[in-house]
């Protein structure tokens, strides 16, 4: 059975988008329309490389921002199968046929998403930590009795993602879903812009999930569908004024999602403290080699 499906992809142009829309054309499902969502200044960058692909449609906006850009598309998408898609995502064969597939046994008022990996080593971006104490003490601090849940949103604002590795069941529900590449149905997309913060937009995936589950529509990851991305730089890894700066926006985010969501502020910070004292750790530990 063919598939007619919307791609929407905000992107300013990098040097990854290409490969993404060469991966997309080599699914089981080939995208009827894949829309390229591009800021006035930054659509200069794709010249003339992507008129090869008959289903790619280049959609130039007057404003950047990686929500609004995609809300943009959203508005455009011409078919009720609708895939959101971070420009630098690589997507196995099979994942949109399996995403569908996912949604259409869990009805339309559902979004999926895959499981993702690492392109570099194939592991699992969200594998369960191995030592089970501290697993224990950590999420008992960010989360009370719940304790360690994958997909769970904890009650410090934090998200935890599912691991296909250890998961027994390939389909879960989760309150939360990676915004890299999910599947909507048409009907159930969000079209006003719900990111309060210009610029890079942390945490953005939660909001959207947030608003999404508002709305009625249940989250579902499925482990039967896969894609891939280059892993992010580690904290330690970053010079301090990286550090600084993306410490700084992902706390201002995360901290207007709790007070949005009713979470614990004092769980919230708890949180930062151990995740900055981690990487100020490691930063040390990598000059010190």
């Amino acid at each position: 059975m063919s598939y007619l499906v919307s791609i929407v992809i905000p992107t300013l142009g990098g040097e990854s988008l290409l490969g993404t829309i060469n991966q997309l054309n080599r699914g089981t499902v080939v995208p009827a329309e894949i829309l390229v969502c591009i800021p006035t200044k930054e659509a200069a960058k794709l010249h003339t490389k992507y008129e090869q692909f008959s289903n790619v449609k280049i959609v130039i906006t007057s404003f950047r921002g990686q929500v609004a850009q995609r809300i943009f598309g959203f508005k455009l998408a011409a078919y009720d199968f609708v895939l959101q898609l971070d420009d630098d995502i690589l997507v196995d064969t099979g994942c949109i046929e399996s995403l569908i597939t996912a949604q259409i046994m869990h009805g339309p008022k559902s979004a999926v998403a895959p499981s993702l990996r690492s392109v570099s080593n194939g592991n699992s971006f969200y594998r369960a930590p191995t030592n089970r104490l501290l697993l224990d003490i950590y999420y008992w601090i960010l989360n009370g009795s719940i304790g360690y849940k994958p997909g769970c949103l904890t009650k410090a604002g934090t998200n935890v993602g599912v691991d296909p590795d250890i998961n027994c069941d390939y389909i879960v529900e989760t309150e939360w879903l990676p915004g890299g590449c999910v599947l909507h149905h048409r009907d159930n997309l969000i079209l006003e812009n719900f990111y309060p913060f210009s610029g890079k937009a942390y945490s953005e995936d939660i909001y959207h999930s947030h608003y999404l589950r508002c709305a009625g529509v249940k989250l579902i990851t499925t482990s039967r569908a896969n894609c891939s991305v280059d892993d992010p730089k580690k904290c330690q890894e970053m010079t301090l004024n990286e550090l600084k700066k993306y410490i700084i926006s992902d706390y201002v985010a995360r901290k207007f999602f709790v007070k949005l969501s009713g979470r614990s502020f004092i769980r919230m910070h708890i949180y930062y403290f151990i995740f900055v004292s981690r990487c100020l750790i490691g930063m040390v530990r990598r000059i010190q080699k």
